[in-house]
């Protein structure tokens, strides 16, 4: 079911979870609360509308959380950026419209906190 690594980051790596899904499998030193924080609020932020990958559960695979989203297909906002520098400017401002549109969002509740805990 789990296929190969897609890519990785600090707290997770990414890899194909089945036809058009991808699973985010965190790693051990990330908390339960992390994971289960993030897949509360991207379930909410994808029911409001916003263009986001839908996740379809919180699992755990081989004794680590995850969670499933729908794959998207094509090169992410960064690595369109990467590979033509000269638009960095346009998907600068679309990456903050993006990051905008989510904090006009009514109800935010405890993903509204996040300034808090960071602070």
């Amino acid at each position: 079911m789990q296929g190969k690594v897609i890519g990785q980051g600090r707290t997770a790596e990414v890899l194909e979870y089945g036809e058009g899904k991808i699973l985010k499998l965190y790693r051990d030193d990330v908390p339960e609360e992390h994971v289960d924080l993030e897949y509360r609020f991207s379930k909410w932020v994808y029911e409001q509308g916003v263009a986001t990958p839908q996740p379809h559960e919180r699992v755990v695979v081989e004794g680590r959380p995850g969670i499933v989203y729908q794959q998207i297909a094509g090169p992410t906002l960064l690595q369109q950026m990467n590979r033509k520098p000269w638009l960095n400017f346009s998907g600068f401002k679309q990456m903050a419209g993006l990051h905008h549109s989510l904090h006009q969002l009514d109800g935010m509740g405890e993903a509204g906190a996040q300034k808090k805990r960071l602070e």
